[in-house]
């Protein structure tokens, strides 16, 4: 290489890295200057080379011309420009890649008819004239970036008619100008994308957790590549007023951002991420705000009863049939417990039609009551001594769930629904005790009230407890019996695991006869291989109905001397029905449609999180060809190998039905280069219309 094409090659790479530093800090002016400067810099520095060096610097070309058609469109003003602007996005992707295959000719067409959309532009803007320093800055970008388009146009010509290109020496050698050069070496990439059916406009706010199991404690790194935050709809201000005992002590978001508790960890959020934060803090038109380290400092105790300010929980139509009052808890039970029981037997689902919440609220219960471990009992308030929830005369209680990517504060009374007979029309303990009651509250408070439509159990139990959520359909080809059993067996004996499975549609003659519910979530509470079976202990949250196959209470043949020993378990004796029955794990491959498990996010090293959204006009619409606009990360494994999980979840401001889709896409050997269309992947994630997807993969050095 010439002193002169090391020189050039040194200025374009501090350029780059400039560009990309900029980018990363969201100073989106700046590093749209210094990209276009870049790119003049690698047009020339094409014009030194041929073959494989050329080839090289023509990829650069594209990949960051790439990102300028973005922020060219992203920082446009004009609505009048929107539709030239994304043409020419648009034909730009599609020249490149031409380009890069060899097409030179479809590429020189496509080129022009990019450059065509941005000469149409500028005319405009000539006509209508712009005084603003803004619209005159990015005027000239657009000026200076057509200009490159076109003698990128014109290296392109050159090869397809090489007697026209230089007569450089082909065994000139230089350096390969990667991103490498920009930024630390990048070795897998992730993409989190959307698409939008409604056909409207929309902003939607996503959270994203990466996590590395604790058997694997290899260095990580979790970075945006180019993210690009924006503020949803909705309203980001709180609004309070000062009334008699409604008022917990706090109400309002501070404008610093404090440590936010996210998961098993503390983070403090960036400005962008505070934003978002902010705006996913209001929920079905009520807002609950994320929970500080001050807030188990609470003030409890009151002259008087407490009563919510945001008011009583709209009731389902079932309900408002039923009930008679609202009634304080002390009014019902005198001085009653709060998860002062042991295991989940007790604990009844009534009008609500929430099985999935209270099969994880048994599920809960259950866990705590087998490894002696708080787990959902930690995040209620007031406690006593003994770091156990305790019953409040005033009545005011506050319960932490996770809730859009964080835990957050839920304060409510204890009032609660009653029927005609004096019977709670709410989930409720025949025991009288009242945690489960409360928790319910809580939670339905954030889901928009007790008209709740329903959800699955991994998502209600990613809530109460903020493990990590994963579905698995029985029905799918992909689904493989061993190791899903082996994978629930010995989840639930290391207390690494919360199971539920669910059924699904069947006619009703069918359910009668096996003692099931159809569309109906189930509580397993433990699993084991005894005697050269695989059984599952279950619980329908109805407390009654059991299930009348293989292993059942009915079963008459099954159960062997040796079997009953091992399980301490003799159908003959079980006439309390409490909708506690065993069945065989193959009986529920057949007759169940998802089994659904929380992992402990404790077992896992390393974790990180980044809170974002997007504008999904700027690109998700056509996530199926064009990736340019989505949120991407680069994830570094800096030695050997690790196991590496990643969750995206979508942030809910209303629960209604999901008519939205998303999808995780990983890209690997893309050295931390954006990826701008579909091509070969390590995973392509199938769009589903989930609040959560989460991907499992090994990250190799």
């Amino acid at each position: 290489m010439t002193d002169s094409g090391a020189s050039l090659y040194a200025k374009t790479t501090e350029l780059l890295c400039q560009a990309v530093a900029a980018d990363t800090l969201h100073r989106y002016s700046d590093a749209l200057g210094l990209y276009n400067n870049a790119l003049k810099s690698i047009a020339e520095l094409q014009k030194q080379y041929t073959g494989h060096q050329r080839t090289q610097l023509e990829s650069k070309f594209c990949e960051y011309s790439g990102r300028v058609s973005v922020l060219l469109q992203q920082l446009s003003d004009n609505p009048a420009y929107f539709g030239d602007l994304d043409k020419a996005r648009v034909g730009l992707n599609a020249a490149h890649k031409q380009h890069l295959q060899g097409c030179v000719d479809a590429a020189l067409d496509l080129y022009i008819g990019s450059i065509g959309c941005y000469q149409r532009i500028l005319r405009q803007t000539k006509s209508a004239g712009s005084d603003s320093t803004k619209g005159k800055q990015w005027r000239r970008e657009l000026l200076k970036f057509a200009n490159t388009c076109l003698k990128e146009a014109e290296i392109a010509k050159q090869t397809a008619f090489p007697a026209t290109a230089s007569s450089e020496s082909a065994h000139s050698e230089s350096p390969t100008l990667t991103a490498s050069d920009a930024q630390s070496t990048l070795q897998l990439q992730m993409s989190g994308l959307s698409l939008q059916t409604n056909g409207e406009p929309d902003n939607t706010c996503r959270s994203e957790h990466t996590s590395t199991p604790e058997s694997r404690r290899n260095s990580m790194h979790f970075t945006p590549q180019y993210q690009h935050l924006s503020p949803g709809t909705g309203s980001s201000n709180t609004s309070t007023s000062s009334t008699s005992n409604a008022h917990s002590s706090r109400d309002t978001m501070t404008n610093a951002s404090p440590p936010y508790t996210n998961g098993t960890h503390t983070e403090r959020l960036t400005e962008d991420e505070t934003r978002v934060v902010r705006i996913t803090s209001h929920i079905n038109g009520l807002t609950f705000l994320p929970w500080l380290e001050n807030d188990k400092s609470e003030n409890f105790v009151m002259p008087s009863y407490f009563t919510d300010k945001d008011g009583l929980l709209t009731l389902s139509r079932k309900q408002q049939r039923k009930l008679w009052q609202w009634r304080r808890a002390s009014h019902l039970y005198g001085h009653p417990q709060i998860f002062g029981q042991h295991g989940c037997g007790h604990i009844v689902q009534e009008t609500v039609t929430d099985c999935s919440f209270v099969a994880a609220l048994c599920v809960s219960v259950e866990y705590e009551h087998r490894f002696k471990r708080q787990l959902i009992t930690q995040h209620v308030y007031p406690k006593g001594r003994n770091g156990m929830p305790e019953f409040n005369p005033a009545g005011k209680y506050m319960v932490k769930l996770f809730v859009n990517g964080l835990w957050r504060r839920v304060v409510i009374d204890d009032l609660l629904p009653v029927g005609e007979t004096g019977k709670l029309l709410c989930t409720y303990s025949v025991t009288g005790d009242i945690g489960q009651s409360l928790m319910e509250k809580a939670f339905l408070k954030v889901m928009g009230g007790y008209d709740f439509p329903g959800s699955n159990a991994s998502t209600d139990l990613h809530v109460l407890t903020g493990w990590i959520p994963e579905h698995v359909f029985v029905q799918d080809q992909a689904f493989d019996a061993e190791r899903t059993w082996t994978r629930m067996h010995d989840g639930l004996e290391q207390g690494s695991v919360l199971l539920t499975i669910a059924t699904g549609e069947m006619g009703s003659d069918v359910a009668a006869s096996l003692g099931l519910v159809p569309s109906h979530a189930y509580a397993v509470l433990d699993a084991r291989e005894v005697c050269g079976h695989q059984l599952l202990r279950v619980k329908n949250p109805w407390n009654s109905l059991r299930w009348t196959g293989a292993f059942s209470h009915a079963d008459q043949i099954s159960w062997t001397p040796d079997l009953m020993r091992a399980l301490d378990y003799d159908p003959k004796t079980e006439h309390d029905d409490q909708g506690i029955f065993w069945i065989d794990f193959a009986s529920v491959c057949h007759r169940f449609d998802a089994i659904h498990l929380n992992w402990n996010p404790r077992v896992f090293a390393h974790q990180a999180s980044v809170h974002f959204s997007w504008n999904m006009d700027m690109g998700p619409r056509q996530a199926l060809h064009d990736f340019s606009a989505n949120p991407q990360y680069t994830l570094v494994a800096e030695h050997g190998t690790a196991e590496v999980w990643i969750l995206l979840s979508k942030h809910l401001l209303k629960t209604e039905e999901n008519v939205d889709f998303i999808a995780l896409h990983v890209y690997d050997n893309t050295n931390g280069r954006r990826v701008y269309e579909p091509r070969a992947a390590l995973h392509i994630g199938e769009y589903v219309n989930t609040q959560h997807v989460l991907v499992q993969l090994t990250a190799r050095q």
